[in-house]
C-alpha cells in the first residue's frame, strides 16, 4: 500500500452548504442547498484518492472545501496534523506551499498577458522565494520535468496546445514542491491520446517527487487506471468507498453498478447497461431524511426504509470497502 497507515490529508464530515436563489426578488429564501453533505476519507503519503461521480455532485466543491478556497460550512480537515480550517490568513497562506491545485481548464487560469515563465515563477515570488537567479533556475527545472522545453519559456499561453497549457498549469502547481495536489478534472478538456500522455506524466511526477493526489473525475475508466482507492458521491454524499480494484470488482451500491454498467467490458450483453430514470435532484433536496438516490434507484425507489431512514457508511467485506445502502448488492452487474 501507500502510507494509508500515517495519512497526511484527512476530511471529516465534510459540509458545505449555499444559500439557495429565491423565486421571489423581494423575498430571499431560507433554505440552504447541501453540495457537499458530510463526506470523510483519508488520503495516505504517495496515494491517489478519487472522487468520482455525475456533473453536479459536489465532486469540485469538495476539492476547494478541501483547500479552504471555499469555506466549509461544517467538519474537518486535517493536513499533516493541521487543523485546516482553525489557520489564520496567514498561517493558511503558508500551508498553501504544501497543498496546491491543478485546474481543469488550463485556458481559464493561466493569463494570457503573462509569459510562461512569470505563469511558473509567479508563486515563487508571492511567497517570497529564492532571488531572481534562483527562481529562473527553478523554473527552467521545472519546466522540464514536465516536459516544456525552457527556450520556450518567453511565449504567451495560447501559442501553446491544450494539453501543453495543462503542463504549464502543473509546472505552476509544482514550483512550490507541495506534498498533496487536488487534480480537478484536469484531463477532461483534452482529446484521449493527450489524456493519456498528462496521466502518464502525474504518475512519473508522483513517483519522482513523493505526491498524494485528490483526483477529480468522472470518468471511471480513468478512475480504475489511476486511482489507488476512491469515493462514489451522489448529491454530497458518498454512496461508496474502497479500493479501485475492490470497487470494479464487487460494486454494491446500485449507483456505482449503473455507472459501472455503462463501462464497455469484454463479453458484456447487448443492452446491458442500466439506465437510471427520473433527473438528478437539486442539491441537497432531500439529504435530512431517507436516502439521497432513492428517486432513481431501482433497488429502493419503492421500499418504506429508503423513504424514511439516511443509510449509513458501513464497512462491507474487503478492507476499506464501505457501503451506503440499505440493501446492498442487490443489484450486480450479473444481473444487468
Amino acid at each position: 500500500m501507500t502510507g494509508r497507515d500515517t495519512p497526511l490529508l484527512v476530511v471529516d464530515r465534510l459540509e458545505k452548504s449555499f444559500a439557495a436563489r429565491s423565486a421571489n426578488p423581494f423575498k430571499p429564501s431560507h433554505e440552504k442547498l447541501r453540495a457537499v453533505d458530510g463526506i470523510s476519507f483519508s488520503v495516505g503519503r504517495g496515494e491517489t484518492f478519487g472522487l468520482v461521480g455525475e456533473s453536479g455532485c459536489g465532486k469540485s466543491t469538495a476539492a476547494r472545501a478541501i483547500l479552504r478556497l471555499v469555506e466549509p460550512t461544517g467538519g474537518r480537515v486535517t493536513f499533516d496534523g493541521i487543523d485546516v480550517a482553525a489557520l489564520a490568513p496567514e498561517p493558511m497562506r503558508q500551508l498553501r506551499r504544501r497543498m496546491q491545485m491543478v485546474f481543469q481548464d488550463s485556458t481559464g487560469t493561466l493569463d494570457p498577458r503573462m509569459s510562461v515563465r512569470d505563469l511558473v515563477e509567479e508563486p515563487l515570488i508571492v511567497h517570497g522565494i529564492g532571488d531572481g537567479k534562483e527562481r529562473g533556475a527553478k523554473v527552467d527545472a521545472m519546466l522540464e520535468l514536465v516536459g516544456i522545453r525552457p527556450e520556450f519559456a518567453d511565449r504567451r499561453p495560447h501559442q501553446f496546445s491544450g494539453g501543453q497549457r495543462q503542463r504549464i498549469g502543473i509546472a505552476r502547481a509544482l514550483v512550490l514542491e507541495p506534498e498533496l495536489v487536488v487534480l480537478d478534472e484536469p484531463i477532461s478538456a483534452l482529446d484521449v491520446s493527450v489524456q493519456a500522455q498528462i496521466l502518464n506524466l502525474l504518475k512519473d511526477l508522483q513517483d519522482k517527487l513523493g505526491l498524494s493526489y485528490v483526483f477529480i473525475v468522472h470518468d471511471l475508466t480513468i478512475a480504475e487506471f489511476f486511482c489507488d482507492r476512491l469515493a462514489v458521491l451522489y448529491l454530497g454524499q458518498v454512496m461508496e468507498s474502497g479500493s479501485a480494484k475492490t470497487l470494479f470488482a464487487d460494486p454494491q451500491h446500485p449507483y456505482t453498478v449503473s455507472l459501472l454498467s455503462a463501462v464497455p467490458r469484454v463479453g458484456a450483453k447487448v443492452g446491458s447497461r442500466i439506465v437510471l430514470e427520473g433527473e438528478v435532484s437539486p442539491l441537497g433536496s432531500g439529504a435530512s431524511q431517507g436516502c439521497v438516490f432513492r428517486a432513481r434507484c431501482p433497488v429502493g425507489r419503492n421500499r418504506p426504509i429508503c423513504a424514511e431512514e439516511r443509510p449509513a457508511l458501513r464497512p462491507h467485506g474487503a478492507e476499506d470497502h464501505t457501503v451506503a445502502c440499505h440493501f446492498p448488492g442487490e443489484l450486480s452487474l450479473a444481473s444487468a
